[in-house]
């Protein structure tokens, strides 16, 4: 297989039902059909609707996404979707190629091609959650370290043992930067089947209602976000707040706490406790058209 003989194109024009979900076997073949276990070792099994939940999840748009195509059969793609909840940024979910094409400068190639369709969709930057072993690759077209973030993990401590409310949500609730831990994607929440998340209402003493957003992801518990009131922000407090929120989840489970800023204190706090390093991971963001 050559460059010359790869065709680059969007998901829109490649798929007549614009169903990014079809692309679901190519990126099994990609990813060899595992999910990589976090640094601590724990693995969220994929659902046989994974990929279709991705796409919905991290709202990927098949005018935007580009594909590499070999003799009729797509052999990699960039996924590139534009959360309302993110105004001008084009957001990738995904850059993904078969075995044996790479190495070739089919990736550098679709980065780019995917950078221009952004672009002539009137978007500002992109942006990019990557690992650190491809921070490099990034930095070679034009994309610069934004935040650096960590998956933090620990384990549910309520007794007796408790059973949540899947399905359940808090009705008319007034979200509020000022007093959230956590950069969250609404779109990531809102786009996660109902039967598998809830939102959780705990109290701390001498703070408050604390109130978590939670999925079940395989036999973890993906915590997207965490709002208290402004006075649990001074150094106990926050420890508390997060004491709190383990003591109302099941014994023993897996907490994964995602989004946490590194530079920011209360990430800090939570590493002098009970809290570890799942993962880290750099937030890369690029202006578009030559700004």
């Amino acid at each position: 297989m050559s460059e010359c003989s790869v065709r680059l194109t969007t998901g829109a024009e490649w798929f007549p039902s614009s169903d990014m979900a079809e692309l679901g076997p190519l990126a099994e073949s990609i990813f060899a059909g595992t999910l990589p276990a976090t640094s601590r070792g724990i693995q969220r099994p994929r659902r046989d609707d994974w990929f279709r939940t991705k796409t919905i999840r991290e709202v990927v748009h098949p005018k935007l996404s580009v594909l590499a195509v070999n003799n009729d059969q797509a052999i990699g793609y960039v996924l590139v979707g534009a959360p309302l909840s993110l105004p001008g940024v084009a957001r990738t979910a995904g850059i993904g190629l078969l075995p044996h094409a790479r190495a070739k400068g089919l990736g550098s190639a679709m980065l780019e091609k995917a950078v221009a369709v952004a672009h002539s969709f009137g978007l500002r930057t992109m942006q990019i959650l990557t690992e650190d072993s491809y921070l490099g690759w990034y930095q070679q077209h034009s994309f610069l370290a934004h935040r650096r973030q960590h998956t933090l993990i620990a384990f549910g401590r309520a007794e007796p043992p408790t059973q949540l409310m899947w399905g359940s949500f808090l009705d008319d609730f007034q979200l509020s930067e000022d007093s959230a831990y956590c950069n969250w994607l609404h779109e990531a929440w809102e786009g996660t089947p109902a039967k598998l998340r809830l939102t959780l209402t705990t109290h701390a003493e001498g703070i408050g209602p604390i109130h978590a957003w939670v999925s079940q992801e395989g036999s973890a518990l993906l915590v997207h976000r965490v709002e208290a009131p402004q006075t649990s922000k001074p150094r106990g407090m926050t420890v508390n707040v997060f004491a709190a929120l383990l003591r109302a989840l099941p014994h023993g489970k897996p907490v994964l706490l995602v989004g946490c800023d590194a530079a920011e204190s209360y990430t800090h706090l939570l590493l002098e406790d009970e809290w570890a390093i799942a993962q880290t991971s750099t937030i890369m963001v690029r202006r578009l058209g030559g700004e």
